[in-house]
């Protein structure tokens, strides 16, 4: 009799419990569950059919948004949410983070994503970028830095030099090595190419690297503060996420 009425409970704390989160309103579900760095200027609607305005992950700009929390997902302890973006910058992405832990997985990541105004302000030699394109990107990490990554990164870069020609960016694909990430971009040409390194404490270590096959190209670098070197003309930025 006692087992009958023990069931009893649990069976209806459990039927309880799939009821309050069948109708959780999607702000709740963030106060309790959202990543740190995951922030939305008015979050509206279910933890199912949910939207985010201005949703906004670190220094990604992510804007409107659907967003769909995973029910499969919390069996594991994750919750990953689904977030979507339609018009004519399309975006579709997956954003899980272990309940309890640091882990944080982006997966089939397809779309252009808006830099910040602090990320993508101009470097010191007047280079800046203030989107990324990504193609089948996905990425995990956590306090021992990422543990596995794969996918196309595209950059776009504004650069005060006419001889370069940098309108189809440059791409590369990202790799996960001890923990750090690798991310290789090169232009078009061949003349231009940007290795990022990021460690688990979250320094980077980025170098912008740009071939000269004119004098007149040559003078125009230095005059920017780019120094020669093996891989050609380049300049070395060094910070912390």
């Amino acid at each position: 009799m006692n087992m009958r009425r023990f069931l009893g409970a649990v069976l209806a704390l459990l039927l309880l419990a799939a009821v309050a989160l069948a109708v959780m309103p999607l702000r709740l579900a963030f106060a309790w569950w959202a990543p740190a760095g995951l922030a939305a200027n008015d979050v509206s609607g279910s933890i199912w059919a949910g939207h985010a305005r201005n949703l906004s992950y670190r220094a990604a700009m992510l804007g409107d948004v659907d967003v769909a929390l995973q029910p499969m997902a919390l069996l594991r302890g994750e919750a990953a949410w689904r977030l979507t973006r339609g018009g004519d910058a399309p975006l579709h992405m997956t954003l899980a983070n272990a309940m309890g832990g640091d882990t944080v997985r982006i997966e089939r990541l397809d779309g252009r994503i808006t830099l910040s105004e602090d990320a993508a302000r101009a470097l010191p030699i007047g280079v800046s970028v203030d989107a990324l394109n990504f193609r089948g990107f996905s990425l995990t990490y956590g306090g021992n830095g990422c543990t596995t990554a794969s996918g196309r990164v595209q950059l776009v870069p504004q650069l005060p030099i006419a001889a370069f020609n940098l309108s189809y960016g440059l791409t590369g694909e990202i790799a996960c090595h001890d923990g750090t990430i690798i991310l290789p971009l090169r232009g078009q040409s061949g003349m231009e190419r940007v290795d990022v390194r990021i460690a688990p404490d979250g320094h980077y270590v980025a170098r912008l690297s740009l071939a000269a096959d004119t004098p007149d190209m040559a003078r125009a670098l230095r005059a920017l503060g780019l120094a020669d070197g093996a891989d050609g003309f380049g300049v070395t930025y060094r910070g912390r996420f």
